[in-house]
């Protein structure tokens, strides 16, 4: 199962959330505590599922 994603458009979007990092997580309680990075939420996507699959 692919994402979708060729490398061009991964790149690209590597460097938008770059622009947009910040330090800290922006909840009260952070809700994971392993190694993560946390981005401004300025990003809007659509998802399409072609399928939907019960495991």
């Amino acid at each position: 199962m692919g994402t979708g994603f060729d490398q061009a458009l991964l790149e690209s979007l590597l460097e938008k959330l770059k622009k947009i990092v910040v330090s800290e997580a922006p909840f009260e309680c952070e809700p994971y505590k392993g190694k993560v990075t946390w981005v401004e939420p300025k990003l809007v996507c659509e998802v399409v599922y072609m399928a939907v699959s019960r495991i």
